[in-house]
């Protein structure tokens, strides 16, 4: 039978982390004018904290930055230009080596493997045998840590297969952050955009 991989890992403090050099020029590539960009990233510029403790005498207040509000409308938009951003190169690589997982029919469409999937900041990503899902969450890790900063939670990653044909002893992500491997832990269920899924490929 076919093996069906799937990874699953959420980024680190993900929005907190967005950074406002990388939002511009990430929007820019994206091809929003500079007068729309301007004013997309005028009010997380210049932001001033009013800190208050009760008893205490009023604290200085503290002037910041930042790149994308936690719950705000237009945040998952500029997360996923970013994230697009960051994988360019990756989902170009993945193409030529046919990485993912191929659809029914893909020789009539010619429709690439699927590869990935990102809702907010958890990112699946699907392959056909545990080396492929190794060496494709290797290249996330890296273009995410290089080219934003961004680390993984490490008690997020997991691991769903439909088979155990052409398994590894186990699989290892790199918590670039921390500067350590941590090991991803196999689940019978995974929770994939709102629904669980089972090795069947059940889902409830």
């Amino acid at each position: 039978p076919r093996t069906a991989i799937c990874l699953s890992a959420d980024i680190r403090t993900c929005f907190d982390n967005i950074k406002q050099s990388l939002l511009g020029r990430c929007l820019e590539q994206a091809g929003m004018p500079a007068w729309m960009r301007m004013g997309d990233m005028k009010e997380y510029l210049d932001l001033v904290a009013h800190p208050r403790i009760a008893g205490a005498e009023e604290c200085e207040d503290i002037k910041y930055s930042k790149a994308a509000k936690t719950g705000a409308g237009e945040t998952p938009e500029i997360l996923r230009i970013l994230l697009w951003w960051a994988l360019t190169d990756v989902v170009r690589k993945w193409r030529r080596q046919d990485r993912g997982w191929e659809l029914e029919g893909w020789e009539e469409t010619r429709t690439p493997a699927m590869s990935h999937m990102m809702m907010f900041d958890n990112i699946f990503l699907i392959a056909d045998s545990d080396y492929t899902a190794q060496a494709m969450l290797d290249d996330v890790t890296k273009a995410f840590w290089e080219n934003l900063g961004m680390s993984w939670k490490p008690d997020s990653l997991e691991l769903l297969r439909s088979t155990t044909w052409e398994r590894i002893k186990s699989m290892k992500a790199w918590i670039a952050d921390e500067g350590c491997w941590k090991e991803v832990k196999e689940v019978s269920e995974m929770r994939i955009l709102g629904g669980m899924v089972d090795g069947k490929g059940t889902s409830r």
